[in-house]
């Protein structure tokens, strides 16, 4: 049972199934979900790179990686590789990751930026840093701007 619960998301039938611990008054109402699963991509990645092993490996700077798309280890996908990654609901996201490796027959590391997309589509403010919305709509930086006075009024701030 602990097992289970340490695993994280696991695949049955083709379908994710996310086990956790039951609590007394447990209501899918009231409890925020704190995680998602997203597919990342990661758009023109070298073609040596696409190993299960590896892109699951890369995946953990994103969250906590599921399984590799099953047209990825193929090359079907065209010029990105997919891997399914269970993510945080809050906090910033990684848009770039460090890919290192040995040259062969060498003692030299190579190193590249690697870009990451997310496929879920939800937006990430400029402004608050925050997910799920955009900065046009941010509450944030409305209130911010109809109450310019009140960010001088702060203690400790000089004029």
């Amino acid at each position: 049972m602990a097992s289970m619960w340490k695993r994280g998301p696991i695949k049955v039938k083709g379908q994710i199934i996310r086990f956790l611990r039951w609590r007394p008054e447990f209501s899918i109402h009231e409890d925020l979900v704190q995680t998602k699963l997203v597919w990342i991509r990661y758009p023109e990645l070298p073609i040596e790179y696409w190993h299960e092993k590896i892109l699951l490996s890369m995946g953990k700077a994103s969250g906590h990686p599921v399984e590799v798309d099953r047209r990825t280890p193929h090359g079907t996908m065209g010029n990105y590789a997919r891997v399914l990654v269970e993510v945080p609901m809050s906090g910033t996201r990684v848009e770039e990751i460090q890919v290192e490796r040995k040259q062969p027959g060498k003692n030299v590391l190579f190193w590249f930026k690697q870009r990451i997309i997310y496929e879920d589509g939800i937006g990430r403010c400029t402004f608050c840093k925050k997910l799920g919305h955009l900065v046009e709509q941010c509450r944030s930086k409305k209130n911010n701007e109809r109450n310019p006075a009140e960010e001088d009024r702060r203690p400790g701030r000089t004029l």
